[in-house]
This record gives C-alpha cells, sequence and structure tokens, in this order.
C-alpha cells in the first residue's frame, strides 16, 4: 500500500494491524515525493508483492496513483489499484464524510485488499 501524506499513512498502519489479524501481511511504502518518483522504490515493491494499491485523499487523476500507474504500464509488470476521489465535481463537507463518500475507510481499504487476495 502506498501513500504520501500523514493522513493516510495512519489509516494504513491501522489497516495493516486489522489485516495481520487475519493473517494477511501488506507492507506500507510512504512516497513522500511523486516528482521524481522514486522507481526503484516502484519496481521493488512490483517484484516482491505483485499487487500496489495507491491510496489518496484527493483526486485519483495525476497524482501517486497515475505516477505508480505509469511505471507499471511501462514495465508491463504488476497490477494496481488506485484509491482515491474519482473524477467528479467536488463536494465540501467534514473531512472524515469526504472519505468516507469516496470509499476511503479502513474497511473499504482491508476489503479492497482481500479483492485483490482472492481475485476477486
Amino acid at each position: 500500500m502506498f501513500s504520501k501524506d500523514e493522513w493516510t499513512q495512519i489509516e494504513l498502519y491501522k489497516n495493516k494491524k486489522l489485516l495481520e489479524k487475519e493473517g494477511i501481511h501488506t507492507r506500507l511504502i510512504d512516497m513522500h515525493t511523486i516528482k521524481p518518483l522514486d522507481k526503484d522504490t516502484v519496481l521493488k515493491a512490483i517484484d516482491e508483492c505483485k499487487h500496489i494499491i495507491t491510496i489518496e485523499d484527493h483526486n485519483i487523476i495525476n497524482g501517486l496513483g497515475s505516477a505508480v500507474a505509469e511505471v507499471i504500464a511501462e514495465e508491463g509488470r504488476g497490477k494496481l489499484v488506485r484509491m482515491g476521489v474519482r473524477d467528479h465535481f467536488g463536494e465540501s463537507g467534514p473531512y472524515h464524510q469526504l472519505l468516507e463518500a469516496n470509499g476511503i475507510t479502513t474497511a473499504s481499504i482491508v476489503e479492497q485488499v482481500k479483492k485483490i487476495l482472492t481475485g476477486v
């Protein structure tokens, strides 16, 4: 699981602990910069994990997920799921309510990891 900000790192750590209780081991990678992207870290994660989930608390277009997608496309290996705000008109509201509305919650992240592992 890749992220690039403090909030998602904290939430992903919670997800990691929940998944470990179910015997599912994940790796968290803090991509503190998108440009320049640490391509070597992305490639190492692809080689070792085969699946990558990027999680962003903003639009998925032109963010971390897009940058990782470019590496995967250029290298022709690995699978990617981008979680974040889909391309639609913006909304206003409390931060956690917006995360929930956009499917960026602990439950949705755990569900996505399980889908990847089961091939659903």
